[in-house]
Formats: structure tokens, sequence, C-alpha cells
């Protein structure tokens, strides 16, 4: 499972949100990010910022449905988070 911390001060925000929900959709995957305890879709704008972040929380990902390419994605998707 991989995880990532969060880097930037405010968390995910909407252009962090915005940018994770593009890379998926980029990807054609489905994805669930977990924060302490919290679950939203790597799909929903509106879920990865009600997750509440802050800079420090780890981020784990559970795949529901595999990347085109995972490590790809993965790649990118740590630029976003961890900045």
């Amino acid at each position: 499972m991989m995880k990532f911390t969060i880097n930037d001060a405010y968390g995910i925000h909407a252009r962090v949100a915005t940018q994770i929900v593009n890379l998926v959709d980029l990807y054609s995957g489905a994805l669930i990010l977990v924060v302490n305890g919290k679950r939203a879709s790597g799909s929903s704008i509106i879920g990865l910022m009600q997750l509440e972040t802050r800079k420090g929380d780890i981020v784990s990902l559970e795949y529901l449905k595999p990347m085109k390419n995972q490590f790809e994605f993965e790649k990118l998707l740590s630029k976003i988070i961890e900045g």
C-alpha cells in the first residue's frame, strides 16, 4: 500500500484536489484516499477536501481498479501530495 506525507501547509485544498482528480481520470483508475481513518474517492474534489487534511498527515491509497501505469501514476501523485 502506497503512503504519502502531505507537505502543503493547507493540506488537500481545492487546487490539489483538482489535480488529484484530473490525474486519476487521466490514468483511468479508481481509488480511495485514506487519511486519519477518513476515506474519499480519488474522483471527488469535494470528497478529497472533506478529508480535512493538514501538513504532516499520511495519505494511504486503496486501489479499486488498476491504473494504466501505476508506477508512473504514483510518481506523479507523489509530486502533487508531497510537493
